[in-house]
């Protein structure tokens, strides 16, 4: 984490009213992705619930998330301001940590939000509390897209996955870059879940709705480089084995249904997914099914980490590293864990094995190649 000292003139002005629970401070962290750094900014409380920050343009240029909170590093205890749409409020049964980033599209945000729930979970070792609040309509808010679209290019899994319903979520996610076209937001959502889509047609039906200024900039220009990309077909690269550090296959055999689970070093989440994965790979180990480990770490100490980790949690299946080659921009990945699923004839589907219904699938998969294999 880097803290760097700001001298450029603030140039953009965020104004939080958090109605219904006091703050004694709160701050903005921007992330700074040419840097690769988190910067903070105390916010100043200019009446009773009112919190305004300026942002110079040196870090708004370079940036599309920022965060609202608290935190006290020595207590290990952060706290996050979380945005909901306040026709959905109702709905919100569980903690949501996509609503905690604010994305704007304009130079001015301001957001008034009623507080309704606060929720505290212990992970690793830290206290985390989400404070939730529902939004008071604001034409001017400069966040509409992130408040009326929050779930925009994520499909929701819980539904089955047919036709019918990724149709209708398609259009949906049209008429929303139609009525938000000029939307960091939706962009930068496009851009994180593009292997969602079932096709890169699909993806471009979407992205052609953004305006031509959104287009114009640096994400618009990468968003569209990649919708040229074909993620739904495997290559059998050869990368780095994390052990023998010599090059190989990324899998050993085409007939057998593979899973290529795309992890790192620092990922608390992929590190909780282990136990699970051994489940699977000791009940499927024997059939029709191959597992892979991409490590998508690049420094070297970061490498040295992920060796050291695999050998401590004594992992069974093959492990690769992806960089130099990167083969994680090749299947639109950008988050982890990430599963992808390749199928025989080698076009691929993400999954997430965390989530049961994706789990049974795996198995049943599995399960109908070694019939068609025995006949």
């Amino acid at each position: 984490m880097f803290f760097v000292s700001l001298k450029s003139q603030p140039n953009h002005r965020m104004e939080f009213t958090l109605k219904g629970m006091p703050f004694d401070s709160l701050r903005v962290v921007a992330y700074d992705n040419t840097k690769n750094e988190i910067v903070h900014f105390p916010c100043r409380l200019t009446h009773s619930d009112t919190w305004i920050n300026e942002i110079p343009d040196s870090i708004w240029d370079t940036n599309d998330i920022f965060v609202l909170g608290k935190g006290n590093e020595i207590q290990k205890k952060y706290e996050y301001i979380c945005f909901y749409n306040n026709l959905d409020r109702e709905h919100q049964k569980k903690i949501n940590r996509n609503s905690m980033h604010v994305f704007p599209d304009t130079s001015y945000v301001k957001i008034d939000a009623l507080h309704f729930r606060s929720d505290t979970i212990q992970d690793d070792g830290y206290t985390l509390i989400y404070h939730n609040f529902s939004t008071i309509p604001n034409t001017t808010s400069g966040v509409k897209a992130m408040i009326k679209y929050p779930d925009f290019s994520t499909f929701n899994r819980s539904k089955d996955k047919d036709t019918v319903s990724y149709r209708s979520e398609l259009v949906s996610y049209i008429a929303a870059v139609k009525d938000c076209p000029n939307s960091n937001f939706l962009l930068k959502k496009l851009q994180n879940n593009m292997n969602l889509y079932r096709t890169a047609k699909d993806a471009r039906s979407v992205y052609s709705g953004f305006s031509a200024r959104i287009k114009a900039s640096e994400l618009g220009q990468y968003v569209s480089k990649n919708l040229s990309k074909d993620w739904t077909r495997f290559d059998n690269d050869s990368l780095t084995n994390v052990i023998t550090r010599k090059k190989e296959k990324i899998t050993d055999e085409i007939n057998k249904i593979r899973l290529i689970c795309f992890t790192a070093s620092w990922c608390t989440n992929c590190r909780k997914e282990i136990p699970l994965l051994k489940e699977i790979y000791n009940d499927l180990k024997e059939e029709s099914f191959e597992m892979v480990y991409i490590s998508v770490d690049q420094r070297d100490d970061q490498k040295s980490l992920f060796r050291k980790q695999i050998q401590e949690d004594k992992i069974p299946w093959r492990s690769l590293f992806s960089y130099p080659e990167k083969i994680e921009d090749k299947y639109m990945i950008r988050v982890y864990p990430t599963n992808m699923l390749v199928y025989p004839d080698n076009h691929t589907e993400f999954i997430d094995v965390r989530i049961q219904e994706d789990k049974e699938k795996l198995y049943q998969l599995v399960k109908k190649l070694k019939e068609i294999n025995v006949e």
